[in-house]
């Protein structure tokens, strides 16, 4: 993997309570970053995580990169109020078992205090010599589950493009609201894991409790996820198990019910459950896994207390255990057969992620893997599920139309792949492709909000940024059109 000179290698945006900006605004930029650093780590890497927004980080993470020194720097957090760590029942700062890792959060009161974006632009970024990168840590060197993730791993190359984001707007002197936050935090987690992937500096093991395979690619969000390719190859293939908890939950739903649950399945159990509300489809996934991680009373319990009152007692009685059944239901299936399944047929670069997979577009054995995966949960539930398929593939082209003149010739592959190299083209592409993301995640926020002012205000602003972008974009392949047909006469 080429990861000479990439700027993701490093990070160097940063998200800072506004409280703790305050007392560390006019320090020298080296000390502002070293406590900048590792309140937005736990902050990125806690966000999400749990209901408590707590992270355990080992001690490596805060030498690496704040130096030996870093504990003066989590002590003054401490005593600044912006951070804390998880107490024991010694009254001691807890310790993960097995290992030397601190359990971390931001206090209730630097989150109330509003958030800053920074990015530390005089940190440069440097060569990386792979010949020195850290290799991966593959918890036992002697499963060859794990060493077939690790080769498959290495296979995988990154682009360019992560660079230019709708993040890239948003100016550092102001407050982040909600949404701003989340897009940082977001694009922040999507560096550090693109690093990792990039130098081989990760590790590849098991969880704790169902047995599920954890990696880079699994552990980055969605957003940095789609700059990620196989080096044999520009397309990726990704498949999923449609509704997979749902599905695997039929081998729990008592007999007297099975029937009727499975008709709810086969068209969208989540739809059916939103049904005549004002909630959308990922938000009743979360509030899904939360009604099966610690049986919290919300509004898919009481869908399922009213129309499978079984399956609603049966869930109750076992909330505990529930989410950690289905998901080594899961990984008995992705991961201790699918790969296996893929060793002993010699099917290399297939990588899992919980529920599904991905493989480069020269992977020749998707109808084996899919079958194989389908009867699979057959054999457990009892149901057969449906196996969605997306393509990505890199220089696509943009969401709308490429005709450049009057006479409706439009840009070849070959042309577009000549256009992207010139550098005036390939700023103003991306930056398109950058609004048309920042339009589709406004569009979407209207109709999470129902109307709010503010979130309409922006989605016509980007519209309008992604309207002359694209005016752009279709003047400089009119311009080009030209200059190559004289130039072929």
């Amino acid at each position: 993997m080429d990861t000479t000179n990439k700027k993701y290698l490093y990070v160097t945006k940063c998200v800072i309570p506004q409280m703790l900006w305050e007392r560390i605004c006019d320090l020298p930029e080296p000390e502002q970053f070293r406590y900048a650093y590792i309140t937005s780590f736990i902050k990125v890497m806690a966000h999400g995580n749990n209901r408590y927004n707590n992270v355990n980080v080992s001690y490596t993470v805060w030498s690496n990169r704040i130096g030996s020194g870093y504990l003066r720097y989590i002590e003054d957090l401490k005593a600044w109020n912006i951070i804390s760590v998880q107490k024991n029942d010694k009254g001691q700062d807890s310790y993960e078992v097995g290992g030397h890792c601190k359990c971390f959060s931001v206090t209730l009161s630097a989150n109330k205090s509003g958030w800053l974006s920074k990015d530390f632009k005089k940190r440069k970024s440097k060569e990386v010599d792979m010949e020195t990168l850290v290799v991966s840590k593959i918890t036992d060197t002697t499963d060859p589950i794990l060493n077939y993730t690790f080769q498959s791993l290495k296979n995988l190359k990154i682009d360019d493009e992560f660079e230019i984001e709708q993040i890239s707007n948003i100016p550092s002197d102001i407050c982040l609201d909600e949404t701003q936050l989340d897009l940082n935090i977001s694009h922040i987690k999507g560096q550090i894991w693109l690093k990792k992937l990039a130098t081989w500096d990760f590790t590849i093991g098991y969880g704790k409790n169902s047995g599920r395979l954890y990696h880079p690619v699994i552990c980055m969000p969605k957003t940095a996820r789609e700059h990620v390719w196989f080096q044999d190859s520009d397309v990726v293939m990704d498949y999923d198990i449609k509704s997979c908890f749902p599905v695997l939950l039929t081998a729990m739903v008592p007999e007297s019910e099975k029937a009727e649950y499975k008709k709810v399945l086969d068209g969208d159990i989540y739809a059916s459950i939103i049904n005549g509300t004002s909630r959308d489809r990922e938000d009743c996934k979360v509030a899904f896994q939360q009604f099966l991680n610690g049986f919290v009373s919300n509004y898919v319990s009481k869908w399922f207390e009213q129309h499978f009152p079984l399956t609603f007692k049966a869930i109750e009685g076992d909330y505990q255990n529930m989410s950690k059944r289905l998901q080594t239901m899961e990984s008995n299936i992705i991961v201790k057969g699918l790969i296996p399944l893929c060793i002993q047929n010699g099917y290399t670069g297939l990588i899992t992620c919980h529920d599904g997979w991905m493989n480069s577009g020269t992977f020749k054995h998707e109808a084996e893997v899919v079958n194989y995966v389908k009867n699979e949960i057959f054999k457990v539930c009892g149901y057969m599920p449906v196996i969605k398929a997306s393509r990505r593939k890199q220089d696509d082209n943009p969401p709308f139309p490429i005709k450049a003149n009057s006479d409706g010739k439009t840009v070849t592959d070959e042309e577009h792949a000549l256009l992207l190299q010139h550098p005036t083209y390939r700023n103003v592409y991306f930056e398109m492709r950058g609004a048309d993301r920042e339009r589709k995640q406004w569009a979407r926020e209207i109709h999470r909000c129902r109307g709010d002012g503010r979130v309409i205000r922006r989605q016509r602003e980007a519209k309008r940024r992604y309207i002359r972008l694209a005016g752009e974009w279709v003047r400089l392949l009119e311009e080009y059109l030209q200059i190559n047909k004289k130039e072929n006469k």
